[in-house]
């Protein structure tokens, strides 16, 4: 007994460090990914948060404010904040529904598709730059969790 002891310890401990490793390694891609999107999203006079909820509108991911709220996890009372600041600078528009005047359909204007392609222009080559500093290993495990977020946007965005 005390062998398999031994082999669910190290089991444990094994996926206890690609946790670990993975989560290290998302904060390290995260915090360059702000770096190298400093500049652009300051000479666009947005916060990285409004960045993503634009992101989030112009890919086409989310037309709702509850649905750019799933998306990125956020509160919705911080999304509207968000949306309204977008909306006020011309980059998006909210309508009501045409059946439901409950709902609000959010737009991307011409003024803020302009915004998102130059900022996603901006972040292209990100993830090409980072994984350049990545070892082996940490590019198999950045590999799968990019595996495992691509699938929980596609299913949140259903």
């Amino acid at each position: 007994m005390g062998n398999t002891d031994n082999k669910s310890k190290k089991a444990a401990d094994a996926c206890l460090d690609i946790n670990a490793t993975s989560i290290l390694l998302g904060l390290s891609l995260v915090n360059k990914a702000k770096v190298h999107l400093k500049k652009p999203l300051k000479q666009a006079k947005l916060t990285l948060t409004q960045w993503l909820v634009l992101k989030i509108i112009y890919l086409k991911r989310a037309d709702t404010p509850s649905s750019v709220s799933k998306s990125i996890d956020a509160d919705p009372t911080t999304i509207t904040r968000h949306l309204d600041n977008l909306e006020k600078r011309g980059l998006i528009v909210r309508q009501h529904g045409s059946e439901d005047r409950r709902v609000i359909q959010i737009k991307i204007t011409d003024k803020g598709t302009k915004v998102a392609e130059d900022l996603y222009q901006s972040y292209t080559g990100i993830m090409h730059n980072i994984e350049t500093y990545m070892t082996e290993k940490d590019l198999v495990i950045w590999r799968k969790v990019e595996k495992c977020v691509h699938e929980h946007i596609n299913e949140i965005s259903k």
